[in-house]
């Protein structure tokens, strides 16, 4: 049996009623699939906060970072 992926990410996993809401969709899912793979990416805004980590420390500023 091929399992059922649920991505979650962003405002899906915003805040701790996203997250709650995303862990409901979850646990549905498992009472009534087979096996299941979840994946989750960055919180809301987390993204941009890394690449202007990169950024800085591309250009040197290591103290900002």
């Amino acid at each position: 049996m091929r399992p059922l992926v649920l991505k979650f990410g962003g405002t899906s996993v915003a805040d701790a009623p996203a997250i709650s809401t995303a862990l409901r969709i979850v646990a549905d899912s498992a009472r009534s699939s087979g096996p299941i793979v979840v994946v989750v990416s960055a919180m809301a805004g987390i993204t941009d906060e890394l690449l202007a980590a990169c950024e800085l420390a591309r250009r040197g500023k290591v103290d900002e970072v």
